[in-house]
């Protein structure tokens, strides 16, 4: 998971899962709504060959990178860049 840290609000975001990002107060927060959103993201993928497996908890989550927010983040939208973000994708 990738964390994108404003002054207001946080976002927690699975670089390797398209669209799986949900914002909290705080670090914590988004993580445990990331992760409380688990279920639903694995029912969007229900009867795919996409083997995804939702964490239990934020416990189960490791952080890849932290990047500082900006307005847009404290307004309520994503707006970090990731490493990952610069890397090629791969098929």
């Amino acid at each position: 998971m990738d964390l994108e840290i404003g002054a207001k609000r946080a976002f927690a975001c699975a670089v390797e899962w398209p669209g799986w990002c949900r914002n909290g107060r705080d670090e914590r927060s988004s993580l445990d709504v990331l992760v409380a959103y688990g279920p639903r993201y694995a029912e969007v993928l229900r009867g795919t060959r996409t083997a995804f497996r939702a964490p239990r908890d934020a416990q189960a989550v490791s952080i890849l990178e932290r990047v500082e927010g900006n307005a847009t983040t404290d307004f309520g939208a994503p707006d970090g860049v990731f490493a990952s973000d610069e890397r090629a994708i791969v098929r």
